[in-house]
């Protein structure tokens, strides 16, 4: 199955193929990168959206080199959510830096909700972990 920005079905968003070993299942970020519809997007709301987001958890981000580049950072990076998606953060940097797109539902629904999502409870982050994990888990095992 070719994911993109107009079929993605999914809840999360944000691991790729080209992270490194153990995640060829997962989608290239190539099929992500549109400079033409990246220029269209009204970044400070996006951007601001995305970095709002609620943070869910946190690693080394030195494990998940940037896909487009394939460097590496001495930094963290979270999971983050609005309670009803789910996003690894680097995307923010590969949206501003990279023409990175999001999945074309995700935005609408963001430009529908004026860039706002509602105040999440410690209950509403422990949920969506335990959906991300269900997810990644059965993503991953799964060949695409």
């Amino acid at each position: 199955m070719k994911y993109n920005i107009y079929y993605w079905p999914f809840d999360w968003f944000g691991l790729w193929k080209e992270h490194d070993e153990g995640f060829e299942n997962y989608p290239s970020v190539h099929e992500f990168v549109d400079r033409s519809i990246n220029s269209q997007y009204n970044k400070t709301s996006v951007l601001s959206y995305l970095k709002s987001g609620e943070v869910m958890m946190c690693t080394s981000a030195f494990q998940f080199p940037n896909p487009i580049t394939g460097k590496r950072a001495s930094k963290t990076v979270c999971y983050r959510t609005d309670g009803k998606r789910i996003w690894f953060d680097d995307i923010i940097e590969l949206i501003e830096n990279n023409d990175l797109c999001l999945p074309n539902s995700w935005l609408q629904e963001m430009m529908e909700n004026n860039y706002r999502f509602r105040d999440l409870t410690d209950l509403d982050i422990n949920a969506m972990t335990s959906k991300l994990f269900n997810d990644l888990k059965s993503f991953k095992s799964d060949k695409r």
